[in-house]
């Protein structure tokens, strides 16, 4: 990137000198058509903006523990750059020139003197420098959109539907799988034609119009109804517990809360999740499991053998080596479980504190702050009966697969958490006894009632696709999801479905019957190769490949032809099926999303490691933590916005 060396002004006299008068009104021109047909018929007539609409209520702020740690800090340059390799724009969408006329050619993004009048030319002032916009400013972070001008223009309601209708206006290329773009989109941006929005600054309502403020325990819902949760007991044998505090931990604040986690064990660290690898925050974290054995605390792994044996055998044989008891799942291979894989990710310190949700353990989401590289999440049980929930569960994996002459037992804390659950029970904070006292208060009702869902292989115990099922049968007004992968039959009669089938029908019941509307964020084009886009992203940028020039270039074009085959797939869900039932509105994440997360009715939460697909639904270890919690939902409808409006809504103006 060409350092930014001052601002040359702006304005259509000005930019005609930069970009040439033709281009600078063609595109305008064809920027204030796309949003005269998002919505308004006369966008320049100087009309008022919408006001907000009242009661929106406050911006909250997601916490994020302070500091990166010195792992943290050396990986993100690296693998942030690794995660533009392959988004390189060899023929912009329109001519850019420079001062002299000359043109931009180059692969990477033109200089920021060339950009800032060109922006403001075609979006008509919509998109412009940040305030904090400086010569060191990263490329993704020095420009903004003015959302409410964009909605005073648009005369939409909220962002939401604004983008859907600007989307909407354009083709889409099904081959390529993005859609036209109208004007240049810089290489950090991916497929938005905005830069990302990385805060709220508007109250929630003006991103989505259903966020309106509003207190669920202050309303009555089917979570609410003791029947319901007792049903549930039932069919997962698994029982709520109450008094949990909880706090959401996307991205790169959970690698750092588990950090601190294994640092203060005084007795011992228990951790599980599928894929482990020695890259440099694996290394750090490797380094601090190895310290704390060596000081006495009991340091226990479970990962799964497809990766342990394979790619991750030296660093997980290191661990082992190192003195840490480690279990390597091998379900994967067996005639009774076969490609069942080990897919949770939980993490637990003394029996006190806890982390579960959907994050593997790898730089690219370990320094990831969710606008380069992977967006995740997890939640952090910071105290409460859930964590005796996932410890038992933890145990229950331990006694199973451990074996006698290389693992220690885990009877020793069986009989411990035995005598928790008991205690627990007696003080009215566990079990279903207590349900109506809970959920018939107000005041109770939304604090830290949770149901911790640890499924076996082959969903032979705790399922949560038949518990999601029941989540969405009992749903009034609207469903919210993210989730890496949507795979369902896409037959309208399928004679035998499957209950990631089913998921889909309950769904469609709930908005044909109750009028209950969906949100659903998957992967785009960014997303196509899933977790593989890491790794192939960043071995596009290694030492090896630097002065290779014709062999980098293949291997870019094999990884595109790879993700526009995955985005293809995944986007067919959602634009054949999911878009056709009413109220439904699906979204592909401008960068690769792996967060696994469900909120009901604004009302009940979910944090998992769940795939909407057969994997998941039928076969994997999974796990999850579902909660009535004020701050948690507060948090991840948050985050769950945030999600929406950095995605690109599946519309076109084609079909496609």
């Amino acid at each position: 990137m060409v350092p930014f060396h001052g601002r040359m002004g702006t304005g259509r006299a000005r930019v005609s000198a930069l970009v040439g008068r033709k281009y600078a009104m063609a595109l305008a021109a064809t920027m204030a058509a796309l949003l005269a047909n998002a919505g308004s018929p006369a966008l320049a007539a100087g009309k008022k903006r919408p006001e907000p609409p009242a009661g929106s209520g406050p911006v909250t702020i997601i916490p994020t523990p302070p500091g990166d740690t010195p792992a943290q800090s050396a990986a993100r340059p690296a693998v942030t750059a690794a995660m533009d390799a392959m988004w390189m724009k060899a023929d912009p969408p329109s001519p850019i020139e420079g001062p002299g006329g000359e043109a931009w050619t180059e692969e990477t993004d033109p200089p920021m003197e060339w950009l800032i009048p060109y922006y403001d030319a075609v979006t008509g002032g919509l998109i412009s420098p940040a305030p904090a916009a400086a010569p060191d400013t990263p490329a993704q972070d020095y420009f903004q959109l003015d959302v409410e001008g964009f909605l005073g223009r648009t005369r939409h309601a909220d962002f939401a539907e604004a983008k859907r209708a600007f989307y909407g206006n354009l083709d889409f290329d099904t081959k390529r799988q993005k859609h036209e773009e109208p004007y240049y989109y810089m290489v950090p941006w991916k497929l938005l034609f905005h830069p990302p929005i990385k805060r709220l600054s508007l109250p929630r309502a003006r991103y989505h119009s259903g966020m309106q403020a509003w207190d669920p325990a202050a309303h009555e819902s089917p979570y609410f109804e003791p029947r319901l949760q007792w049903d549930i007991d039932f069919k997962t044998g698994t029982e709520m517990t109450y008094g949990n505090e909880l706090e959401l931990r996307p991205n790169q604040s959970s690698y750092r809360e588990r950090l601190r986690m294994l640092r203060e064990a005084k007795k011992y660290f228990f951790g599980t999740v599928m894929f482990y690898t020695c890259d440099t925050t694996g290394n750090e974290f490797l380094e601090e499991l190895i310290r704390r054995k060596k000081e006495g605390i009991d340091v226990r792994m479970i990962v799964e053998g497809l990766y342990a044996y394979t790619i991750n055998r030296k660093c997980i044989d290191r661990m082992i080596k190192g003195g840490v008891d480690v279990i390597r799942v091998d379900d994967f291979w067996k005639p009774t479980s076969f490609i069942s894989v080990l897919h949770n990710k939980f993490w637990i310190r003394d029996g006190e504190e806890a982390v579960i949700g959907g994050q593997n353990f790898h730089d690219f989401a370990n320094t990831s702050d969710g606008f380069h590289l992977t967006r995740d999440t997890d939640v952090w049980v910071k105290r409460g009966p859930s964590v005796t929930d996932l410890e038992y569960e933890y145990l229950r994996l331990w006694k199973r697969y451990a074996k006698k002459r290389k693992n220690q037992p885990a009877e020793p804390y069986l009989s411990a958490v035995a005598a928790r659950i008991e205690k627990e029970r007696q003080t009215r904070v566990r079990g279903r006894l207590s349900y109506s006292y809970w959920l018939s208060d107000p005041a109770k009702r939304m604090n830290g009632i949770c149901r911790v869902m640890v499924q076996d292989r082959m969903a032979s115990r705790q399922a949560i696709a038949p518990l999601l099922i029941d989540y969405i049968n009992a749903a009034k007004s609207h469903v919210f999801m993210t989730t890496p992968s949507v795979k369902f039959n896409k037959k309208d009669k399928v004679k035998k479905p499957k209950l990631e089938d089913e998921l889909f029908f309950a769904y469609q019941r709930a908005a044909n019957e109750r009028g209950v509307k969906l949100d659903l964020v998957s992967n785009g084009l960014a997303g196509g190769m899933g977790d593989m886009q890491n790794f192939f992203e960043k071995f596009l940028d290694s030492d090896s490949l630097k002065n290779k020039k014709l062999i980098k270039k293949l291997i870019r074009s094999l990884g595109v032809s790879m993700s526009e085959n995955g985005a293809e797939k995944d986007r067919d869900h959602m634009l054949k099926v999911l878009e056709k039932v009413p109220g439904s509105r699906a979204w592909g994440y401008f960068q690769f999303l792996h967060a696994k997360t469900q909120l009901f009715d604004r009302t009940l939460a979910g944090v998992t490691s769940f795939n909407w697909d057969g994997h998941s639904s039928r076969t994997n270890h999974e796990s999850g933590i579902f909660c009535l919690d004020r701050k948690l939902v507060n948090q991840l409808e948050e985050q769950m916005v945030m999600d929406l409006i950095n995605s690109v809504p599946i519309v076109s103006r084609n079909g496609f």
